[in-house]
């Protein structure tokens, strides 16, 4: 959404690198860390989801051709998404709100799904090391919903993809 290809045709450019393609999935929401932000309904997840689902074969066919294509999703106010929100979000994401419950049983599940090894567990309990980009993936997959960021998650629920391999007890 945004401006995104073109924020990301520039980093790659500053790598010596170009982009051949793009592709957009709109995938369900995850993302809770601020006031106002919940996950979508069931209905819309299942939505998204088949979505995605049915433009794969569309999308394997574009790379398997090795095609230029430019499949983005512009979305609404895209400059200000792009340039003034996202650089906000930049400065502001970190993982200092995150904090364990008393209901955490020590399983370790956050620091196995942590993509960037963020997390590491010290005496049974989840710490964060100071190099995260909100996945939120600790949040989600916490078996007993004993991660939080802030107050901001309370109640509000956790998603996690069923078909992705992880499991999340």
């Amino acid at each position: 959404m945004g401006f995104t290809r073109r924020t990301f045709t520039k980093t790659l450019r500053r790598a010596g690198l170009e982009l051949d393609a793009c592709f957009c999935f709109v995938m369900p929401e995850t993302y809770l860390a601020f006031p106002g932000f919940r996950l979508d309904t069931k209905e819309r997840e299942q939505a998204k989801i088949d979505d995605a689902r049915n433009k794969l074969p569309w999308v394997s066919g574009k790379i398997s051709l090795c095609q230029q294509v430019w499949d983005e999703k512009i979305g609404w106010l895209p400059y200000t998404k792009s340039y003034l929100i996202r650089p906000l979000f930049v400065r502001m994401a970190g993982d200092s709100k995150y904090h364990v419950l008393d209901t955490c049983i020590g399983c370790g599940k956050c620091q196995k799904v942590c993509p960037l090894g963020n997390v590491t567990m010290v005496d049974g309990r989840p710490q964060w090391n100071g190099n995260c980009t909100q996945c939120m993936a600790c949040y989600h997959y916490c078996p007993q919903n004993a991660i939080q960021y802030g107050s901001y998650t309370r109640n509000k629920g956790q998603y996690f993809f069923r078909e992705s391999g992880v499991r999340k007890e």
